[in-house]
């Protein structure tokens, strides 16, 4: 029973430290965010790299949403357009949501 009673108490602090690092770690600069007034609408490849992004959007299961993210993912993570961070950082978080709803 002691031992139980000193699991309890290591598992809560271990959890205050988490919560205490997970709100202290992180801070939010909006203006670092991608400026998409400086793509190129004419840009073919932004172009589908959006459709892509939709289609992953309106999938049908979320089986098929994380494969199109994986997809979005694999083809566009090595171009060096100023708007793949964008894509592909979305791509990311969205693909990490979907599998955490499976």
């Amino acid at each position: 029973r002691l031992k139980a009673l000193q699991m309890l108490g290591l598992q809560l602090a271990m959890a205050s430290n988490l919560r205490a690092l997970a709100s202290s770690t992180y801070e939010i600069h909006p203006e670092d965010a991608p400026d998409q007034l400086k793509y190129d609408a004419k840009d073919q490849e932004l172009y589908e790299a959006s459709q892509a992004l939709q289609e992953a959007l309106n999938a049908p299961d979320v089986q098929t949403e994380e494969r199109l993210w994986t997809k979005v993912i694999n083809t566009y993570s090595s171009s060096n357009k100023n708007w793949t961070t964008d894509i592909v950082g979305r791509a990311y978080g969205n693909r990490g949501n979907s599998r955490s709803r499976q």
